[in-house]
């Protein structure tokens, strides 16, 4: 049978497990729910960028089309060629 300090240490380590997962989960900075979250808002972007250069007409290459190639480094999209934008003030 367990000792009672076994039992103990069994109430401390759940305890312990229980406040680390509450501070995890509400971290608002580096939790994993935050990363997930910014991770889902980069996806979104990726793709509103994506659907506004196919709307202009301008020629541009994706990540996963660059990943195919096997391109070392793969931004959101390539342009395929320069462009000049115009800023207003």
């Amino acid at each position: 049978p367990p000792s009672l300090n076994a039992n103990d240490d069994l109430i401390q380590l759940s305890r312990l497990s229980l406040e680390v997962r509450e501070a995890v989960d509400a971290d608002p900075m580096y939790g994993p729910r935050s990363d997930k979250e910014r991770h889902n808002i980069g996806i979104e972007y990726e793709l509103l960028l994506e659907y506004t250069l196919k709307n202009m007409g301008i020629p541009f290459e994706t990540e996963e089309q660059l990943r195919k190639r096997g391109t070392a480094k793969t931004p959101d999209v390539l342009l395929s060629c320069p462009i000049g934008l115009k800023v207003r003030k």
